[in-house]
């Protein structure tokens, strides 16, 4: 009879138990529709071409033959030219030139391509920050555009119930005259590929240390 409590009692801590995530991959991969599926994106690999260095891959990925190629302000995709300047870029972001380069992953989907890039100059908290550039890959398609790079990656791009490109901007929480964040929020935004709408729906996640940002359990779920 006890030894049947007590597994009644660890029964229910377990199910009041917060789920602990440990980094922002983790959580992307609890949210619906995401767009990725790769565990990993393919690493771009530098290509001398005897005026300098470009970053390509190329290979079969989500069956299909798939090239890639990174110069200077300029994307090649399986034969289409993309420049910085065309994307449409999140408020509050920049484009740069080092974007792309070094250390730079790409996903691919059936109809999107993603590249993701922490810069090879960041340092301290500026590693936090990923470029992430979402691209349409039909042939008329206008989508090109620059998220919010914070705790950004390809894997939180996502396609909510109505079929619209969906991601998170994700900002720092800080208690009353604290040094470090005890938290972060996400707040949903939706794109057509031209523009970006704040949605209703936040998540809010505490840190288990504050010192440790990529650590945390969610307080307040979105609401459907």
């Amino acid at each position: 009879m006890k030894l049947t409590a007590a597994i009644l009692i660890f029964a229910a801590s377990l199910a009041n138990a917060e789920e602990v995530y440990d980094g922002y991959d983790s959580y992307y991969a609890s949210l619906p529709g995401a767009i990725f599926h790769a565990e990993a994106g393919y690493e771009m690999q530098p290509l001398s071409t005897g005026q300098g260095i470009k970053y390509a891959w190329e290979g079969v990925a989500n069956g299909r033959k798939q090239r890639v190629v990174l110069d200077t302000g300029r994307i090649q995709i399986n034969g289409r030219y993309l420049t910085m300047q065309s994307a449409v870029i999140f408020p509050n972001e920049h484009s740069n030139r080092d974007d792309f380069g070094r250390a730079t992953s790409v996903y691919f989907s059936k109809d999107f391509t993603c590249l993701e890039s922490v810069s090879p100059s960041a340092s301290g908290s500026a590693v936090r920050h990923t470029a992430v550039h979402l691209i349409g890959n039909k042939p008329k398609s206008r989508v090109f555009m620059k998220l919010p790079s914070l705790f950004a990656s390809c894997k939180g791009v996502r396609l909510n119930q109505q079929g619209v490109i969906t991601f998170d901007k994700v900002e720092y929480r800080y208690e009353k005259n604290a040094d470090f964040p005890s938290g972060i929020t996400f707040t949903e935004y939706t794109s057509d590929g031209k523009k970006f709408y704040k949605s209703d729906k936040q998540v809010t996640a505490k840190f288990i240390e504050p010192e440790n940002v990529y650590q945390f359990v969610i307080e307040k779920a979105a609401k459907d």
